[in-house]
């Protein structure tokens, strides 16, 4: 089963020094939904930061299980901005059937399919309109839902 959401940061590194084990450097995240779970990989800059996101996700995907694999990572972008980007992509995600998120500090890719009609127009919207400050949008690719059975006819 593929992941649902993974949180990717740079190559991982041990590093030396302060507490717990830190990996690479917590600057990309990268949620990918697929099935009923929601796995968070690579690193975040701090635990409480750590529970801001597992609160994103719980909120904005309740019925899914959460698999936490997130370590600690040296540095950051500016916060404020960077979970400002988390929030947004995760609220977006949760639109989709399926699909993935990439924020590369503050730049964002977004790819997916819409669960419905009405979910897929709010998505565009929001990547039009409503990003949050600091971040931009790198590329998109929301496709609307397939529809399913499609039937052609001819007379």
């Amino acid at each position: 089963m593929e992941p649902l959401c993974s949180f990717t940061s740079g190559a991982g590194t041990s590093g030396a020094g302060g507490s717990g084990v830190f990996f690479g450097i917590a600057d990309k995240i990268e949620p990918v939904r697929r099935e009923n779970r929601v796995r968070l990989i690579r690193s975040v800059p701090s635990e409480a930061t750590r529970r801001d996101i597992i609160g994103i996700v719980t909120a904005s995907f309740p019925n899914l299980e959460i698999d936490d694999r997130l370590k600690l990572g040296r540095g950051a972008p500016p916060i404020d901005t960077w979970m400002g980007g988390v929030g947004f992509g995760i609220r977006q995600l949760a639109q989709l059937k399926s699909g993935q998120v990439r924020l590369g500090v503050t730049a964002m890719t977004i790819s997916g399919e819409a669960i419905d009609l009405q979910a897929y127009r709010n998505v565009k919207a929001a990547l039009r309109s409503a990003l949050p400050p600091g971040v931009s949008l790198k590329g998109e690719r929301i496709t609307a839902p397939v529809v399913k059975p499609f039937q052609w006819s001819a007379r």
